[in-house]
């Protein structure tokens, strides 16, 4: 619930800080959330465990609107639909990865610490990435032309 809320967010703010900012600031929130779950005791109450939730899905849809849209302002119109694809693909390949992690965390005791530094440094690989995008790409720019295709 907290992705779907922060989601339209995420690119009303992009548009106003950039998309790097909010890329970044995403992955550096979504570390942190994910730290601050991995301090949880097992004795926690679940409001303690819906608040570190609620942090990293904030952080979650914040940043992936605006690292979609860099990704996809990145590429020429033209080939905007093979890129959207691949953002898919990487969408589900993360999706499986993230399951073989967990599936890995709950096959011995004492896992589970390591699959949260694996996530942590998921969102500070992303964060890391988002330094590299430009701030407002090309694909944002409202005064460009969509591509028409020709019928011939």
């Amino acid at each position: 619930a907290a992705m779907a809320f922060s989601s339209p967010l995420g690119g009303w703010l992009a548009e106003r800080l950039g998309l790097k900012t909010m890329v970044v600031a995403g992955g550096v929130l979504g570390a942190a959330g994910i730290l601050w779950l991995s301090l949880l005791p097992a004795s926690a109450s679940p409001v303690a465990l819906g608040l570190r939730l609620l942090v990293i899905g904030l952080a979650i849809g914040l940043s992936t609107g605006p690292a979609q849209a860099g990704a996809l302002g990145a590429v020429p119109a033209a080939q905007s639909g093979m890129a959207a694809a691949g953002l898919s693909m990487l969408r589900y390949v993360g999706g499986i990865a993230g399951t073989v992690i967990l599936g890995y965390a709950m096959g011995e005791p004492g896992r589970q610490h390591t699959a949260m530094l694996i996530f942590v440094a998921a969102f500070a690989a992303a964060a890391l990435a988002g330094f590299g995008m430009p701030v407002h790409p090309s694909g944002l720019d409202a005064s460009a032309q969509p591509v028409r295709p020709q019928v011939r």
